[in-house]
């Protein structure tokens, strides 16, 4: 039998259906003022009233948590924050998440003196890279770099991706620098001269590797192995290979002033029958780059081992770094050959930042202040001695000693200009005996 609604629960009825679906706030809403009126004209009795207000009070705080539990997976999915300060960067806000667009540009010019073979004047882009990197679940990441002065693979610099999932640890795979000299480590948006010391005939630049780094309180210790360069040629040989190690150590640290040591090895095997060998350096100079030592192509090399040893220092805004490196060459059927080199500089910032350092090599100068905001930028002096041997039995390439100084004024933290003076001291041996060129040089740097 269909039961017959009263007026008084019609009323009710009505009244918890508009209370429990309306988007109004409760409290002082028009419905609550329409509940009193029945209640008080005893439409409605007092019990009613109070179980009315409760069923839609209880329906609102349920609408409520179920609003905040979809808020949060709506802030969840655009939780990312980007940032234009030092590149591009677009990063999830717990930071699992990250992609960063960098870049540089280094646009040079240089004056070569007369005192030497002829070499030429002018101006240059000495490199123009643009990178992206990030990381991803919070333990790994990725970089690739590309220079675009170079074409094809000859332009990819680092391509590579990292996993630090275990503690102290980083694994790295790709495409990468292998090198054991610290002045090739320091990424040269970061070295205080335009151009590396004579030690860079023995260093080795890029390849594909696999390898790992442990960083401690105040050490790290670094071991990988390599094939060749990034190449799309077919392989009609196997290709050669080498083990590189690395340990540093920061004996004293106390803020910003610091001690660093390091030493290093690293042993290459040459691919059978096809890796020429040679070593060679410019005056530290990339447009007046004519080689002025060059071993040539060493006959018979089979594998040949580089070993340095480093050492800097930073005090307030006194900086220094030097390093020694030997190379020995196996050679089959012929006696083996050695080389060496050295060099040692020292820097001044004369605004009074340091030189900063981070893992087991040193960044580029950050202002207090920045030109063009009422600031002066920062202001540093550098100089630098270097030397190498590249004559032994039958390899005559020649002895090189440079003497460096430099001026360099940190716009912003990512502009940068410097001025170098090069002066090639002597030339002892190989096809530039006795040449003594000097050189001016300046660079434009914008790095982010």
């Amino acid at each position: 039998m269909m039961k017959i609604l009263t007026k008084p629960m019609i009323y009710l009825s009505l009244a918890i259906v508009l209370l429990t679906s309306s988007s109004l706030a409760f409290a002082g809403s028009e419905l609550m003022t329409l509940l009193k009126v029945l209640r008080d004209n005893g439409t409605i009795t007092a019990e009613q009233y109070e179980r009315v207000i409760a069923e839609a009070q209880t329906t609102q705080q349920q609408a409520n948590v179920e609003k905040a539990e979809l808020q949060a997976k709506l802030d969840k999915a655009t939780d990312v924050g980007v940032t234009v300060k030092g590149g591009i960067k677009v990063k999830t806000k717990d930071g699992g998440f990250s992609t960063k667009l960098g870049g540089r540009l280094q646009m040079d010019a240089a004056y070569v003196g007369e005192d030497g073979p002829e070499q030429g004047d002018g101006t240059d882009i000495r490199r123009a890279r643009l990178s992206l990197s990030g990381k991803m679940y919070n333990v790994w990441g990725f970089k690739l770099e590309n220079d675009f002065t170079k074409s094809g693979l000859a332009g990819i610099t680092d391509a590579y991706i990292t996993y630090n999932g275990q503690k102290n640890h980083t694994y790295k795979i790709g495409h990468f620098r292998d090198s054991i000299i610290l002045q090739e480590l320091n990424s040269d948006n970061d070295t205080q001269f335009m151009e590396r010391a004579l030690l860079s005939a023995f260093g080795q630049s890029r390849h594909m590797g696999i390898g790992n780094t442990y960083t401690g309180k105040n050490w790290t210790s670094a071991i990988s192995v390599f094939g060749d360069k990034a190449s799309v040629d077919s392989k009609t040989s196997d290709e050669g290979w080498g083990v590189v190690g690395r340990l540093t150590a920061t004996p004293y640290r106390q803020g910003n002033d610091l001690v660093h040591v390091g030493i290093a090895s690293d042993y290459r095997k040459l691919r059978s029958g096809t890796d020429a060998l040679k070593f060679s350096t410019s005056p530290e100079s990339h447009l007046g780059g004519l080689k002025l030592v060059d071993t040539g192509t060493i006959a018979g090399a089979e594998s040949f081992q580089v070993s340095g040893l480093e050492a800097a220092f930073v005090k307030g805004g006194l900086n220094g770094q030097a390093e020694y490196v030997k190379t020995g060459v196996k050679r089959n059927g012929m006696s083996d050959v050695g080389f060496d080199g050295w060099y040692a500089q020292m820097g001044f910032v004369l605004t009074g930042e340091a030189r900063p350092y981070k893992g087991n090599k040193f960044g580029r100068i950050k202002p207090k202040s920045i030109f063009g905001q009422g600031g002066t930028g920062a202001w540093e002096v550098v100089a630098r001695y270097s030397t190498i041997d590249l004559t032994d039995k039958d390899i005559v390439g020649g002895e090189q000693d440079n003497l460096s100084v430099g001026v360099n004024w940190y716009a912003t933290p990512t502009i940068r200009f410097m001025a170098n003076y090069v002066k090639v001291l002597k030339v002892d041996g190989g096809a530039n005996d006795n040449v003594e060129p000097d050189i001016f040089q300046t660079r434009v740097q914008w790095a982010f």
